[in-house]
């Protein structure tokens, strides 16, 4: 190779002093692209020279979008105690280091990593991983997290965990592990296990493991953090329900919340709802517990409670439930609407003053001052036979501060639950919002096209429709309502009423209907009862909607087009001429009583009494002057603009709406 040497360093041939590529790191200068391109060396020239290159060490590369920017995940300290679990076994197990382990978290994403060192020791083999906590850079980051595996051929399948230098031991009731254990959470621990079986399998190995998972630095790092108050003493917690951290920067957290409440929003139905939750636990306990819920938009809020109530009411939504453990909403019953652990952290302290508030002993005010967790309050107060006033008093607080914040612009409440207890209690409001809404849908007289766009949508967002039956088992409500809607997948439920006069027959079956809608309407789900014409005239619903406002229940109406509209179109001719001439509306029967009354009239569901309403026509002279429709809009439709000629032996049907012009 020709060049020169100058102040002890060898300059190739052609370099040139005044150019500089820029200032490199030790790792970029001594790369082998740089080196072979500083020294124009070919691919078998460094090889030569200094051997093979060593392929490059993986990188976790999982990016969630936040706004515009793209932010990193990294992985809990969980998988790293599964990673080098996985890496120490397979070094002992097939006696070769392995230069990357790999598994999947809980959340689905494969993290593949290169061990700092993976080596022998006198019990069996050690691995450390890095922790990386991507771009969410907390106090654990690059701290090596140690599994130190030996073998245990005796124990078949079995595996044993346990805590080591830098991981800390419970020492509170109430968390993750019992009082005394390594303080590895559940998840962790089953990721460990998972790791070492598969490792056992692909080997043939049919015994078990010792697992010691450490901490290198972790006994000094924990001071930095609340392990100490929570309850774990002497190191850091091994962590993690998903195995992956996902960036936590506070402004792409909010700019992330307000995207998905802006588009949350246009999703939204009417009313217009939205379901919030801190964060995974919250999401989990909505899939178990409040499945009749699943088709409100959901948004994770994190910690930021106050702001994504002032963005759901920039968004203008109507209804608000906020879902969360009771170890984040219970702040709530102080005002704190951030309930990071760094901005307040009076959970114990709140506890313990509704406590005294309701009578508690100061013996167990000071064990709820002194509680880890929210779960050992819950066990305090239960001893105490003390749960249920206590919970009731902070809902009521957390109710009130929660309506301070929405200062109207909504209606809000709060549903609080535990991982050890289950559902703990939900707020006033809450309670009135998981309660559905009765709907009262106009389908119009028979034309699926008579339906109006806003019957068409609520039938398109509601989860339960309810439609009358015949004895036959003809729902034609329902029939019309298809036309227009696709109905598929929702639950239809039929009401049947009976066609009798007799008033204590009907209340019941109208009392029997209201019992099956409030079914539905008590485990949150919405109903739309299907009317024919307009839902205010003549329709059952009504008497279903007084018996189910008796009972709390929320009820709205929809208008529709109503018969004697529809047949007056159909048959070409106005209701009435000016303001000055009234309209009498009234069922067939009634006839005679109002045939005499001014202006025109309209006679609806004739058909069982035509004959005796004909003769009233005919004695009154207005037979030239009525005109009837039958079945309106359906496909056994019949016209009849003059009733002079009309044969009494032919049957109407019921639905007969008669129209008498003023004479």
């Amino acid at each position: 190779m020709r060049g020169s040497w100058y102040n002890d360093c060898y300059y190739p041939a052609g370099y040139r002093w005044d150019h500089v590529s820029g200032v490199l790191t030790p790792d970029a200068a001594f790369a082998p692209d740089n080196i072979r391109a500083l020294y124009a060396l070919s691919e078998a020239q460094y090889t030569a020279l200094f051997g093979q290159t060593k392929p490059q060490k993986p990188t976790f590369e999982h990016y969630v979008r936040s706004g515009q920017k793209l932010l990193r995940c990294g992985y809990t300290t969980g998988t790293c105690a599964a990673l080098g679990a996985a890496g120490a076994a397979r070094l002992l197990l097939t006696g070769r280091e392995p230069e990357t382990v790999a598994l999947r978290t809980p959340k689905g994403i494969v993290v593949e990593v290169a061990p700092i060192y993976c080596r022998s020791t006198d019990t069996g083999a050690a691995c450390a991983i890095r922790k990386d906590g991507g771009d969410d850079v907390d106090v654990t980051t690059g701290l090596p997290v140690i599994a130190s595996v030996a073998l245990r051929p005796e124990l078949a399948g079995e595996v044993r965990i346990h805590g080591g230098e830098g991981v800390g031991r419970v020492t509170k009731p109430g968390l993750d592990q019992p009082v005394g254990e390594a303080a590895i959470n559940h998840v962790p621990r089953a990721m460990i296990k998972e790791a070492l079986e598969k490792e056992a399998e692909s080997a043939g190995y049919a015994g078990g493991f010792d697992v010691t998972i450490s901490i290198e630095g972790g006994a000094e790092t924990a001071k930095r953090t609340f392990n100490p108050h929570m309850g774990v003493e002497g190191g850091l917690s091994v962590l993690g329900t998903s195995g992956i951290v996902e960036p936590m920067s506070q402004q792409a957290i909010l700019d992330t919340i307000q995207l998905e409440m802006g588009q949350a929003a246009l999703r939204a139905g009417s009313p217009r709802r939205l379901i919030l939750a801190p964060g995974n636990y919250g999401l989990d306990y909505l899939a178990q517990n409040m499945p009749e819920l699943a088709d409100i938009s959901i948004v994770k809020i994190s910690n930021f409670i106050g702001d994504a109530l002032d963005m759901a009411a920039a968004e203008h939504f109507e209804e608000v439930l906020l879902v969360g453990h009771a170890g984040k909403l219970v702040k709530l019953a102080g005002g704190i609407m951030n309930t990071h652990s760094r901005t307040a952290d009076c959970r114990t302290e709140l506890l313990c003053a509704h406590a005294a508030l309701c009578g508690a002993s100061r013996d167990v005010c000071a064990a709820l001052m002194n509680a880890a967790t929210t779960d050992a309050c819950m066990e305090i107060l239960d001893g105490a036979e003390m749960r249920e006033p206590v919970l009731a008093s902070l809902l009521d607080a957390i109710q009130l501060h929660l309506d301070r914040r929405a200062a109207g612009a909504f209606r809000v409440g709060a549903v609080l639950f535990s991982n050890q207890y289950g559902p703990l209690g939900q707020t006033r409001t809450a309670k009135e919002l998981r309660i559905g809404t009765f709907y009262g849908v106009s389908v119009g007289p028979g034309d699926p096209e008579l339906m109006t766009l806003q019957a068409v949508r609520r039938l398109e967002n509601c989860p339960v429709i309810a439609a009358p039956q015949t004895p036959k088992g003809g729902m034609l409500a329902l029939d019309i309502a298809k036309g227009a809607v696709e109905l598929s997948g929702k639950t239809i439920l039929p009401l049947r009423f009976a066609m009798s006069l007799d008033p204590a027959v009907q209340k019941a079956a109208h009392i029997e209907a209201a019992r099956a809608v409030k079914e539905y309407l008590d485990a949150g789900q919405d109903v739309a009862m299907l009317n024919l014409g307009d839902v205010s005239l003549y329709a059952t619903f009504g008497y279903l909607q007084e018996i189910l406002e008796a009972e709390g229940c929320k009820t709205v109406m929809l208008p529709g087009v109503t018969s004697f509209c529809a047949a007056a179109a159909r048959l070409g001719q106005s209701l009435t001429g000016g303001m000055e001439q009234p309209l009498t509306i009234a069922p067939g029967r009634c006839a005679a009583e109002v045939l005499a009354a001014p202006g025109a009239k309209v006679l609806m569901k004739s058909g069982r009494q035509l004959p005796e309403t004909l003769a009233a026509l005919a004695d009154a002279g207005l037979l030239s002057r009525s005109a009837m429709v039958c079945n309106c809009g359906l496909p056994n439709e019949e016209v009849w603009p003059d009733l002079t000629g009309y044969d009494l032996a032919r049957s109407a049907g019921y639905f007969a709406t008669i129209l008498v012009k003023e004479g």
